[in-house]
């Protein structure tokens, strides 16, 4: 998994094998990498939510993620709506 989520100096926020998500350098910015699923899905929603409640806003770089189902899409989805909590499976 390469790309934006595997450069130096970037940490990772959530990883569970399948699925990682990277803090990049620009405040408020992750990578995701690899695949959500109904397994890892409510492990990113949390990592997620967290993460936005610590910013203004939230960039997502998706450019590395192979896989997103349903349940993720919700996820993502749920983010962009003012005021509501990502959605879990």
């Amino acid at each position: 998994m390469g790309g934006a989520s595997g450069g130096e100096g970037h940490r990772a926020a959530y990883d569970d094998g399948s699925l990682r998500i990277t803090l990049l350098a620009a405040p408020g910015s992750v990578a995701l990498a690899g695949e959500v699923d109904e397994d890892n899905c409510p492990g990113m929603a949390a990592a997620l939510e967290q993460l936005a409640a610590g910013a203004a806003g939230l960039r997502i770089d998706l450019a590395e993620l192979a896989f997103c189902d349903l349940a993720g899409l919700r996820v993502l989805v749920g983010l962009t709506t003012p005021g509501a909590a990502p959605a879990e499976a």
